[in-house]
């Protein structure tokens, strides 16, 4: 079973396994990279430059959680 694109996103199919689907959007993705982290990482990074006001500062949320407990 293969994913569909429909408007350049890839759709799942009706009746495929999730986890094919994921690794094989993981494999095209890494593909584009030449299979490189590094290479991803830094377009993860340039992007993150671009919509800094869209990212959320965890160090202003409130602490809900205690986690030494």
């Amino acid at each position: 079973m293969k994913a569909s694109k429909k408007n350049g996103e890839l759709i799942m199919g009706k009746h495929e396994n999730p986890v094919d689907f994921f690794r094989r959007v993981r494999r095209q993705l890494m593909a584009k990279y030449d299979n490189d982290v590094s290479k991803y990482m830094d377009s993860i990074r340039e992007e993150e430059k671009k919509h800094k006001n869209r990212l959320i500062d965890l160090k202003t949320l409130p602490k809900r959680i205690n986690i030494e407990s």
